[in-house]
């Protein structure tokens, strides 16, 4: 008899579905970065909220890569993103040490997604399975404004990914 209870377990656990980072969220707005001839990675921004606010959370940025990238160009380009949002070295440095050790190597198809919950920590997903918790309250809106502040390099991805443009 147990092993048949164990075996209804299994059975059942297997089919539940675990709940995506994005759910019961609304997506807001996607952007496409594209440089010169080169398209380079959709992003998908979700909120609890019609419109993005500020330091409201729930939040997600979903980023699907059209290209292959090196994870230290990912590193290098975060952080000349964040020197550009005016972030010190120390805050730079503490970032980058946040995920240089978590993010892989990018192939064409491949997503990172950040999940923002309420109290402001970060999770990091890879093609939908977790690979880091950050609970440093200052990352997730810090790596969300390259993409959304008002101050970030790419003005015309930001607004589309706000829904505005």
């Amino acid at each position: 008899m147990k092993y048949w209870l164990l075996f209804i377990i299994l059975t059942l656990s297997s089919h539940i579905v675990m709940a995506k980072p994005t759910d019961n969220l609304q997506m807001i707005g996607s952007a496409k970065l594209r440089v010169l001839f080169w398209d380079v990675y959709e992003s998908f921004l979700y909120s609890s909220e019609q419109t993005y606010k500020p330091n409201t959370y729930p939040v997600v940025l979903r980023i699907r890569y059209l290209r292959d990238i090196k994870k230290q160009d990912l590193l290098k380009q975060t952080d000349k993103e964040w020197k550009g949002l005016g972030l010190s070295p120390e805050q730079r440095k503490l970032g980058l040490s946040h995920v240089e050790n978590v993010w892989p190597d990018i192939s064409k198809g491949d997503e990172l997604m950040l999940a923002i919950d309420e109290n402001q920590e970060s999770t990091f997903y890879y093609n939908n399975k977790y690979i880091a918790h950050i609970d440093d309250k200052l990352f997730g809106q810090q790596f969300l404004d390259i993409w959304v502040s008002e101050n970030c390099s790419r003005p015309e991805l930001r607004e589309q990914l706000l829904g505005k443009g």
